[in-house]
């Protein structure tokens, strides 16, 4: 507040008080009456007398009815309890002066020098008294606010550079997900400096005061530094989601190619993996997740389809596996029945042997070869009940 303009404004007050001076009764009109004296006798002298009294207390009734009448005093306790209140008010301007809260003093100041002229039943060296005591209150105040300030102006710019130095190092930082929260770290660590830190005078007094001037540019720097770290925080965030859409684009491109749904499963999954090391705000986190959720969908319903069509081509394969071994079993029937055919007609010994041996590997082979066709069955069965409950 502005020290100079109080006690101007205090001057201006007290010449407000002496205009609201109660006026002064007027004195009390003398008239003097003007006779005429009758050589004649003494009777006309009487009859002017008389006529000049009467005219005397008609003129001083006139006059005492046109002056003011006296307001009524006021009462005694509402006079004291004023004045006691102005004292209270005395009393925390001291209070505030030697706490060294300026600021509230000066506010307090400027009220009460309006008040003490408004305030009932004071009298006039009562109101004197009391803007006498205020004005000294104001040069000592005034004093005191200028030796404090003087004595901080020192410890302030040390503080000033201390603040200043932080901040430096907060900006520092790299754009990593970790040195962006040093970054941040270290702003809240120079916030609390210019809140609660001390340093050292040059006579090894700590304080944590500050000049007003650089308080506010210690909150400048604070508010700039953290600006900045969020600035550069967006623009890596905007980055981020930048690079994940564009992947998410090409992931999503596959599944009009003939990639496999497996491999765009295990491309979202990477991509996953690859997020936690980024920086995004919710709001695009939300985005993201909305696309992954819809292109994960079309790929599950790719890959059932998939399946689906591997399915039935794996049943149509074990099917068409079933009639060639049938077919082979037909075949070897025949040979059986052929070489029994031979073994009549044969009369070599030897020969009808070696004939035997041929017609029992042929019936071995068909007893595999419906074992296989048994297996093959099962796994048709398997495949059809598969179908059944996709």
């Amino acid at each position: 507040m502005d020290t100079e303009k109080l006690l101007d404004e205090k001057d201006e007050l007290i010449a407000h008080e002496d205009q609201l001076e109660v006026p002064v009764e007027p004195e009390e009109k003398v008239i003097e009456g003007k006779g005429s004296v009758d050589h004649n006798g003494e009777e006309e002298k009487d009859k002017q007398e008389k006529s000049v009294k009467e005219n005397v207390a008609s003129e001083t009734s006139v006059v005492a009815s046109s002056v003011p009448q006296p307001a009524a005093e006021k009462p005694a306790g509402e006079h004291g309890d004023n004045v006691a209140f102005v004292n209270s008010q005395i009393e925390k301007l001291i209070g505030l002066k030697d706490e060294k809260n300026f600021s509230d003093f000066w506010f307090y100041v400027r009220e009460l020098n309006k008040m003490i002229f408004t305030l009932r039943g004071l009298q006039k060296e009562e109101r004197s008294k009391f803007k006498e005591r205020i004005g000294e209150l104001c040069d000592e105040t005034k004093k005191s606010q200028e030796e404090y300030k003087s004595k901080i102006s020192k410890t302030s710019s040390v503080k000033l550079d201390r603040i200043r130095q932080m901040i430096d190092e907060a900006l520092a930082f790299g754009t990593a997900h970790e040195e962006l929260e040093k970054s941040f770290h270290k702003i809240e660590e120079a916030n609390k400096f210019l809140r609660e830190g001390k340093v050292q005078s040059e006579e090894g007094e700590e304080t944590a005061e500050m000049s007003r001037e650089d308080r506010e540019q210690a909150k400048e720097l604070v508010k700039a530094g953290k600006e900045k770290i969020l600035d550069r925080k967006r623009e890596i965030r905007e980055g981020n989601f930048k690079t994940v859409t564009d992947k998410l684009t090409k992931i999503s491109d596959q599944l009009l190619s003939t990639t496999k749904p497996h491999k765009i499963f295990d491309a979202i999954k990477k991509l996953r993996i690859d997020m936690k090391e980024m920086i995004l705000d919710r709001s695009q986190l939300r985005e993201i997740d909305d696309v992954i959720e819809t292109i994960w969908k079309k790929a599950r319903e790719k890959s059932s389809a998939s399946r689906l069509h591997d399915t039935k081509s794996k049943l149509n394969g074990l099917q068409d596996l079933i009639r060639r071994k049938e077919k082979f079993i037909q075949t070897l029937d025949k040979e059986i029945k052929d070489l029994n055919v031979k073994w009549t007609n044969v009369k070599n010994d030897f020969f009808k042997n070696r004939v035997n041996e041929w017609i029992e590997e042929k019936k071995q082979k068909i007893e595999v070869t419906f074992k296989e066709i048994d297996s093959i069955q099962e796994k048709i069965n398997f495949l059809n009940e598969q179908l059944k409950r996709n």
